[in-house]
């Protein structure tokens, strides 16, 4: 956002400054500029009982949270109160429903291996802050294998997160939740990554 004498003028902006500017040479030669941004945003692939604590969890950290799923009658998904947004999507077409930008975080966590590859390989190119799939490292090792076979870079690879959250040896879906919402607070506090 820009306010000058001129008037009020939004600017899509993609360098993601942070912090604003004033500028005051005089009383007609003066700039303010601030960014405005939406509240970060979780996306969320999968929509069962650890999706229902994750999403609890980042309502309290102030996230909104989006939640999709390809189960309309799955009971955590129809009842989970903390989302912004819900839809029943086909898996093979999700790409459009995540933007880029710095405030966009997705994790991963259906229901099967195949839709979990199907939507990864759909975002693997997208310049989000946070990319993450829940699972094994051996269920990781063999997705990625595919995906090499198909030719995508490991750089681009490298920058999945896989297993999700920090090794506190969770059990519960309420500590899975809190290993990958420490893990995503973690790459949210880094200022200029990505």
């Amino acid at each position: 956002m820009q306010l000058s004498p001129e008037g009020l003028n939004f600017q899509e902006d993609t360098s993601w400054a942070e912090g604003l500017t004033f500028r005051r040479e005089s009383d007609t030669d003066w700039l303010y500029e601030e960014p405005v941004a939406d509240p970060p945003t979780l996306y969320i692939f999968g929509g069962g009982h650890v999706s229902l604590a994750l999403s609890r969890q980042f309502s309290f950290l102030g996230f909104r949270i989006a939640l999709f799923d390809d189960r309309p009658e799955l009971a955590f998904f129809r009842g989970n109160p903390y989302t912004w947004r819900k839809e029943v999507v086909d898996y093979q077409d999700i790409g459009h429903l995540i933007p880029e930008g710095p405030q966009v975080y997705v994790v991963i966590m259906t229901a099967g291996h195949a839709s979990d590859g199907c939507v990864l390989e759909q975002l693997l190119e997208k310049n989000v802050r946070y990319l993450g799939m829940l699972g094994s490292k051996a269920k990781a090792h063999t997705l990625f294998q595919q995906f090499r076979e198909k030719g995508i870079p490991e750089e681009v690879l490298a920058r999945v997160y896989t297993p999700i959250g920090l090794p506190i040896r969770s059990r519960t879906p309420e500590e899975i939740a809190v290993s990958i919402a420490a893990e995503i607070i973690q790459v949210k506090n880094l200022k200029g990554k990505n």
